[in-house]
């Protein structure tokens, strides 16, 4: 590619991570237009990505699994010994009480 410095371009393996393997892709793009550097970036990029589509690998992508119950998070009976607890702090009759209001 004309528009890529070869002299400095690089592809190095830069260490297994806990869920990836990381590559570091280095190439300066020689045009002084931004929109040209970004259809020529994006070019590179979609070959990178054929590339690895071709040899049977993938890409990983982040995922997020959110779960969804009817299960009450709330223990009921805790729930109640520890409004019970709170109630019995406030009371001015009971020893140690007088916990203020908030």
């Amino acid at each position: 590619m004309v528009d890529v410095e070869d002299a400095s371009a690089r592809v190095r393996l830069l260490r297994f991570a806990e869920y990836a393997i990381e590559v570091e892709i280095y190439a300066y793009i020689l045009v002084r237009d931004y929109l040209d550097f970004l259809a020529i970036q994006e070019g590179l990029l979609l070959e990178i990505v054929d590339t690895i589509d071709r040899t049977g690998a993938a890409v990983a992508l982040p995922s997020v699994a959110t779960l969804l119950t009817k299960d009450s998070w709330i223990d009921p009976e805790k729930a109640r010994a520890a409004k019970a607890a709170i109630e019995k702090a406030r009371d001015p009759n009971v020893s140690g009480g007088n916990m203020p209001v908030p």
